[in-house]
């Protein structure tokens, strides 16, 4: 009797209403380079020689937050983006 009815809940589960998501517009030739550039960071860098089991996700954080930083800066400094904003939430 158990069987047949979770077999059912999880069919109705599988078919739920789920909008698809909107393609993703293409990376501007200004956001590629900032990319690269951000991926040469000296912050990160300096944190990639820190990194090791014991306190990689901290780490991992700090070096996301750091190629955030670089490239949000690269952006502004190429014009592509305003300054201002609203400041990333800390952890």
């Amino acid at each position: 009797m158990r069987a047949p009815l979770i077999a059912v809940l999880v069919l109705l589960a599988g078919c739920g209403t789920r909008q698809p998501a909107p393609p993703a517009e293409p990376e501007t030739v200004e956001a590629a380079a900032c990319r690269m550039e951000s991926r040469d960071n000296p912050e990160r860098r300096r944190l990639m020689r820190q990194r090791f089991d014991a306190n990689g996700p901290e780490i991992d954080a700090q070096i996301e937050a750091a190629n955030l930083a670089a490239f949000r800066d690269c952006m502004r400094r190429r014009g592509a983006v305003q300054g201002g904003g609203v400041e990333r939430v800390r952890r």
